[in-house]
């Protein structure tokens, strides 16, 4: 079969993924999209699909909680036989992971490793389109990029980054070029590597583990239609720009794995649409701003592996739509916030590894969705409060004295 006849841009949705006939129509016309047959391999299907394709540019996964189904399991197998998809996808390829339900580290770390060992490329993880309705994906109100010019303050921005975070050395940086003082047309920025453009505004910038290194400059936060944000996982330093907070459309914001120093910014918490934040594994310092209590839309709130101080902001009890709380790994202090007993939709929570005092709030038996509890390596004392025995998805706790890490 003639490779060439296949498009640039594939999606491949697990047949288990949640809502999946809504999900469908929101995939842009014109992206061939194959769905895996449950009755069939998971394996074998994927076999098949890369050994018939060469200079596949983006790879958009739609992935289910399925055990041991799958494209996620297949592509674990795979690994683990050794297999080689390379030839499938271009230099410069993207895999881009959608996932029904936030993941575990443990399961992100396995899963990202495997398929960066069988297709060659860092898989980064995106949100589900209809929750966010990611631009990429969604058609009914994405133009497409113009010939005309990028808007010059998105331009600034993008030519800022590159300048201050070692453009030139980034390991993936196919197409960018900033050698102009004026606006490139923004249907060449929208072949730039990690940049997703609709009208002449950037909407997406994911450059994960792409070796950038330095210190964000802060005219990022000209990019007011930028709705994912993916810098985790590269050499970034310093403090994180205050003007974040004005990307009042962002969704995703990943500065996780980097080096950042320095206190929270205040203004992250004016970010009302946002649903994901990873600010984990830095060096940041400080009390966690009560003003991220303000992210009414937020699922996850990942803050561990830093070096915050003080208590815990009661105003993290109003996000109501929180599904996973990670701060373990702090120097955190203080009582466990009662107010945390309101997050009904909570699933995880990890406050583990800190300096927590006191006794573990009984209002934490009302977290009826919660299915992990992590509060090891504190100070607590007394009894669990019995009411953690009848939370019905409860599975896994943590309470001992032991000063690991989860």
């Amino acid at each position: 079969m003639n490779s060439s006849v296949y498009p640039a841009t594939l999606a491949i949705c697990d047949p288990y993924v949640q809502d999946l006939d809504v999900l469908l129509p929101l995939i842009r016309t014109g992206i061939e999209t194959i769905v895996l047959r449950p009755d069939a391999d998971g394996f074998a299907q994927l076999c098949e699909i890369f050994s018939q394709r060469q200079g596949l540019e983006r790879l958009h996964w739609f992935a289910a909680e399925t055990g041991d189904r799958g494209f996620g399991a297949a592509a674990v197998e795979a690994a683990r036989r050794g297999l080689d998809w390379r030839a499938a996808f271009a230099a410069q390829a993207e895999v881009l992971v959608h996932a029904d339900r936030p993941l575990s580290e443990t399961e992100r770390t396995a899963l990202f490793a495997a398929l960066e060992s069988t297709t060659g490329v860092a898989a980064i993880a995106m949100p589900m389109p209809g929750s966010c309705r990611a631009p990429i994906l969604v058609s009914d109100d994405a133009e497409p990029p113009t010939d005309g010019p990028l808007d010059p303050g998105d331009y600034r921005a993008l030519r800022s980054l590159h300048h201050k975070t070692d453009g030139d050395n980034w390991t993936r940086c196919a197409n960018w070029d900033v050698a102009s003082t004026a606006p490139p047309a923004a249907s060449a920025v929208a072949r730039w590597y990690g940049v997703t453009v609709v009208g002449n505004r950037v909407t997406t910038l994911a450059l994960p583990s792409t070796n950038l290194r330095g210190q964000l400059p802060s005219a990022l936060g000209n990019l007011i239609c930028l709705s994912e944000l993916q810098l985790g996982g590269n050499q970034l330093r310093g403090n994180i720009p205050a003007t974040l907070g004005k990307l009042s459309r962002l969704t995703e914001l990943d500065l996780s794995g980097n080096t950042f120093s320095g206190a929270i910014p205040a203004a992250l918490g004016g970010l009302r649409r946002l649903l994901h934040l990873s600010l984990s594994v830095n060096k940041l310092s400080g009390t966690i701003p009560a003003a991220l209590g303000r992210m009414s839309n937020l699922r996850s709130l990942y803050l561990c592996g830093n070096r915050l101080v003080g208590p815990i902001p009661s105003e993290l009890g109003q996000l109501s739509h929180l599904q996973n709380l990670y701060l373990n790994g702090n120097a955190l202090s203080g009582a466990i916030p009662a107010a945390l007993g309101d997050l009904s939709q909570l699933e995880y929570l990890s406050l583990a590894s800190n300096r927590l005092d006191g006794t573990i709030p009984a209002a934490l038996g009302q977290l009826s969705s919660l299915q992990s509890l992590y509060l090891h390596g504190n100070r607590l004392s007394g009894l669990a409060p019995p009411q953690l025995d009848r939370l019905p998805c409860l599975h896994e706790v943590s309470l001992d004295g032991s000063a690991s890490c989860t």
